[in-house]
């Protein structure tokens, strides 16, 4: 089963977003690096799928100052 999140970053914090359905749902997981972010997403058994798409920011009406990282991992 395939598990999706993304990596946003909001006012210099990098957030993790679990629903865009719920834009402003996020997993309480934030960083200030996106390095750090990324090593232990990655690290976690993430697999950095893409850059956001600025359409899909427009379309969850994040704005056009959100910017991140599609995520997804396989989960048993």
């Amino acid at each position: 089963m395939r598990q999706y999140a993304w990596l946003e970053i909001h006012k210099g914090i990098w957030y993790m977003v679990t629903d865009i359905a719920s834009p402003s749902t996020s997993s309480g997981r934030m960083w200030i690096d996106k390095e750090t972010a990324i090593t232990e997403l990655t690290e976690e058994g993430w697999i950095i799928s893409g850059k956001y798409p600025n359409q899909l920011s427009r379309q969850l009406h994040l704005g056009n100052k959100y910017r991140g990282y599609g995520l997804m991992r396989t989960i048993h």
